[in-house]
């Protein structure tokens, strides 16, 4: 919905926007909240620096898998950057089959370690390069390449990658080693130099996998090198008897010889290893941990993660221990990683295990912790949930299959985190009450197959709108407000939607622990607000998941000045359906800024509640007699019956406060529904004063009629836009306006609408008409209906306008009329966001996507646009911001959220020779030199090095009359 006092912001922001463009600009969508890439499960993490000794530093990448629900992600390798998830190299790379236990790795290899060749990404699983699948492909960090055509049958398995150096310090290079199973059922390791490929076979008598690899050197510093060490579910083929299999092996040369075999303690199928020092700077040297199912072949009872010192295994936590157990469904799960919370803290490094939960019911994982002496457990993962077919969201196991330690800040601050991939959707934190008394009601962290821990507590790994369902969430409204009026916080947008998290902040999922995650009900309502100098955090409406039938948000804004020239400012004020406003408890849904409060601080007061209905959807200052002696007076609407504070009330859906008490407008007071307000004048020159503009849904009796959808109000009256009304209804609900905006000395109305009817002659209006001051028309072309995952619809559907100039007055793009729905842009694929100049639509770019899931009736869809700069003094300009549902923008990553406007412009190159920043070099050049001499730049400064000297008259005089770039 837009009332006016956007529109004013919207022309306020224009000259800040004009100002800001030194040069012309060509306006685009921004990548400001991409992270729907992160689509499947997360099946393996690394780091790699794609700048080599460049500045850019490390990235944390990820490999997903396709998942079965919700369909492809967007590419199998993905890496995180401070605007999200963004793919790795181009569309050669694409996901393969869904295969049940597939296990994938990242790795970085540099095939001739010193020399001048660079390290490249190597990434192994279920894939397809170019279209033919493999299992193992490299990145160069400019495409995706394969080795050779080696791993490519539809029955073989890679599972781990590791660079290994056999012969340590000696001549022989590192190489990248390779295990899995091939043809069906024989594991084995391969290495890699290169160029070039050799086996080393575990036994040709073998069946079974090799799940991990690791390297260990068993004496520590003294003489011997490290070993590889393979483990799995490899045996001798139909023999269960004595001596019985290994799950263990090393490499000896070019033979794998078994480890531990036979041993009272010796571990079950081997899912993963990693080194280990379970007293820290104590004097034990580091041990091989390796974490496994249960091991039933020979009848005992072994343990789930045990410790090999190179003589002896000792079992560190046993199947029969109050923890979760191992189950035996696959490789999933069971992976381990060393970890230091306090980085170069007192504290030494700890063991972190992905541990499956109940095998009888395995649709949990856990990750444990030991610290060398105890176990705990520090995330409890809920179970996947899959796409809503037909109100039913299908529940499948989760999965922890990627640990990895990555520093976020690199050399700031920050501690290196320990991040968790996998296929899950929570955390359940810490208790906060109770449902019933036997099950505790859970704070859940709600996040999408990734996470990171602090040490404290889990932190989700987006950076846009993302939520804890392979299904679509959705965001409905925006709202730009300082939250502390002129304090120095910055101005925030508040956005409202269904969604779990917003960046890096988890918005919290209640839950009782029985059968969690809640129902996705408890989710469809979820509060955040976001700037480009603080991130995003929590919102504070109350509360921030509010499973209630009346959502709380703001919904309108505006500045008023009760008493006009009088000595009192104009202030904040805005309305919605909350009652919680940050941390100021029961205001709302009518709230002020008065800078009185907190002792001259300010701070937020209601200025009236609502009786009857759920929100106030609009404000609008209105002035009926224009500069008469009048006061204006500030209008609120909604679908309410009254709104009162203290002794004055006032009934019906539109009201007017004069600043200190509430007074009728004399609108319908029952059945009504006022979406949006604004004024209208079609006549500037003119004595008349503007009106004011209502509409929504409602039936106003007027003394010439009753006004449908929409009615006039000249402080006095209230009366029809026209002889006639909006009919027809593109969603089959009841005939609504949705939005209002002024454009080109026009009124323009939004909505389901399909006509204009006088009862004599229709006007063909398909969700769009403009009002002239005397009748209304259509625009032409009109815009397309939308098209979902099957077939087109029907008829279009507006749901909100905005005026915007992206570029300023100088700039190319016109001042234009923004609208948002579900429809098709005339001419264009492009949905859900149109440009109108007065005379002809312009899609923006590709539009926004539903894609790449194919559900029928689904279609992108833009449910909220608003005008805001997201960083205030900053570079950047103002843009426009839209909401809705959709995954991309353009061609770019954004679920739910997208940014559209202008970058700032680049600064121009320095002039050579300019010493005063006139861009011409002439003698007034050396005047500047001469007068700053030997002072410090900029004025005089010729060849821009910081001083003024010698140097900058040689300048000046080489590039004298050279023009500037």
């Amino acid at each position: 919905m837009r009332s006016f006092n956007a529109s004013a912001r919207a022309g306020l922001l224009l000259s800040a926007a004009a100002a800001i463009h030194a040069q012309p600009c060509t306006p685009d969508w921004i990548p400001a909240f991409g992270g729907s890439e992160l689509t499947g499960p997360i099946r393996a993490l690394t780091s790699f620096d794609f700048d080599g000794p460049g500045p850019e530093g490390p990235s944390l990448v990820a490999l997903q898998v396709r998942n079965t629900f919700a369909g492809p992600p967007h590419r199998p390798v993905i890496r995180w950057t401070p605007q999200g998830w963004v793919p790795i190299g181009g569309t050669e790379l694409n996901y393969g089959a869904v295969i049940p236990g597939q296990r994938s790795a990242l790795t970085v290899f540099d095939c001739d370690a010193e020399g001048p060749l660079p390290a490249c990404l190597y990434a192994c699983g279920s894939m397809n390069l170019r279209g033919t699948r493999r299992q193992i492909a490299r990145f160069d960090g400019v495409a995706w390449n394969q080795l050779d055509s080696r791993f490519s049958s539809s029955s073989d398995r890679l599972f781990d990658m590791l660079v290994f150096d056999e012969d340590g310090p000696g001549p022989a290079l590192p190489a990248l080693y390779v295990a899995g199973q091939v043809s069906g059922l024989i594991p084995f390791v391969a290495k890699w130099d290169g160029s070039d490929w050799a086996d080393i076979p575990i036994g040709a008598e073998q069946q079974g996998s090799v799940y991990d690899l690791e390297s260990w050197d068993p004496d520590g510093p003294g003489p011997a090198l490290p070993t590889l060490f393979a483990t799995g579910g490899f045996f001798q083929a139909f023999s269960f008897e004595p001596p019985p299999p290994s799950y263990l092996a090393s490499l000896n040369g070019a033979s794998w010889q078994p480890v531990g075999l036979g041993l009272p303690n010796r571990p079950g199928i081997g899912l993963g290893m990693t080194v280990f020092d379970p007293d820290g700077p104590g004097p034990a040297l580091p041990a091989l941990v390796v974490v496994s199912e249960v091991n039933a072949i020979d009848n005992r009872l072994t343990a789930d993660v045990t410790l090999w010192d190179g003589h002896t295994w000792t079992p560190i936590l046993s199947s029969n221990s109050s923890l979760p157990v191992i189950s035996s469904f696959g490789p999933e799960n069971g992976r381990a990683w060393t970890h230091d919370e306090d980085g170069p803290g007192p504290l030494p490094p700890a063991l972190f295990v992905a541990r499956s939960l109940n095998p009888a019911d395995p649709t949990g994982s856990t990750i444990s912790r030991w610290d060398g002496q105890s176990w705990s457990v520090v995330g409890d993962f809920g179970p996947q949930l899959g796409i809503n077919i037909n109100g039913t969201y299908l529940t499948t196991k989760s999965q922890l299959d990627a640990l990895t330690t990555f520093d976020f800040d690199g050399d700031g601050p920050q501690l290196p985190a320990l991040v968790v991939g996998g296929g899950f959707t929570a955390v359940p934190r810490v208790p906060l009450m109770s449902c019933v008394p036997i099950m505790p009601f859970v704070d859940l962290l709600t996040t999408n197959m990734i996470a990171s821990w602090d040490g404290e507590e889990w932190g989700a790994l987006n950076n846009g709108l993302s939520w804890n369902m392979l299904t679509f969430g959705h965001c409905e409204a925006l709202s730009p407000l300082d939250p502390d009026g002129p304090g120095p916080a910055p101005e925030s947008l508040y956005v409202h939607g269904g969604f779990a998290s917003a960046g890096n902040t988890s918005i919290p999922l209640r839950s009782c622990i029985a059968g969690y995650p809640a129902s996705v009900d408890a989710m469809r309502s979820a509060n955040a607000r976001y700037s480009a100098t603080t991130g995003w955090q929590r919102a504070g409406l109350d509360p921030d998941i509010d499973p209630r039938t009346n959502p709380r948000r703001i919904h309108a804004d505006t500045d008023f000045d009760p008493d006009g020239p009088g000595p009192a400012p104009a202030t904040k004020h805005i309305a919605g359906s909350f009652d919680q406003l940050d941390s100021t408890p029961a205001v709302g849904p009518l709230a002020r800024w008065n800078p009185a409060l907190n002792s001259g601080a300010g701070g937020w007061e209601n200025f009236g509640a609502r009786d009857g209905g759920s929100a106030v959807f609009a404000l609008q200052p209105f002035d009926p007699d224009g500069p008469g002696p009048a006061p204006q007076a500030l209008i609120a609407a909604g679908d309410f019956v009254s709104v009162y504070l203290n002794e004055s009330s006032a009934s019906g859906a539109v009201v007017a406060w004069n600043g200190s008490a509430w007074s009728t407008t004399n609108f319908v007071s029952g059945g009504a529904s006022v979406t949006d307000l604004t004024l209208f004048d079609p006549d500037d020159a003119s004595p008349t004063p503007a009106r004011l503009i209502a509409a929504g849904d409602f039936v106003q009796p007027t003394s010439l009629g009753n006004a449908k959808d929409i009615a006039q109000f000249d402080g006095l009256d209230w009366t029809p836009l026209g002889n006639g009304s909006f009919t027809g209804s593109a969603d089959g609900s009841s005939t609504r306006i949705n939005a209002l905006a002024v454009f080109n000395n026009g009124l323009y109305a939004a909505g389901n609408f399909l006509q204009w009817t006088d009862g004599v002659t229709p006007i063909t209006a398909r969700g769009l008409a403009r009002w002239n001051g005397t009748q209304w028309s259509a625009t032409a072309p009109s815009l397309d209906p939308a098209v979902d995952g099957c077939a087109s619809l029907t008829e279009p559907l507006l749901f909100d306008l905005i005026v915007f100039d992206p570029d300023g007055p100088s700039g190319a793009t016109p001042n234009s009329l923004f609208a948002a729905g579900g429809f098709t842009a005339p001419g264009t694929t492009s949905q859900g966001i149109a440009r109108w100049d007065g005379s002809a639509w312009h899609a923006l770019g590709a539009g926004l996507t539903y894609l790449p899931y194919r559900v029928c009736g689904g279609h992108p869809v833009a449910s909220d646009l608003e005008v805001f700069d997201d960083d205030g003094p900053g570079p950047n300009p103002p843009a426009l911001f839209i909401a809705g549902t959709f995954l991309k923008a353009d061609d770019r990553s954004s679920w739910a959220l997208a940014k559209w406007g202008c970058t700032p412009s680049a600064a121009p190159p320095p002039c050579p020779g300019d010493a005063n920043a006139d861009l011409i070099v002439n003698f007034t050049d050396i005047t500047a030199v001469l007068t700053n001499w030997l002072l410090p730049g900029p004025d005089g400064d010729a060849n821009h090095d910081g001083s003024v000297n010698f140097a900058d008259i040689t300048e000046v005089l080489t590039f004298f009359s050279v023009p500037c770039p």
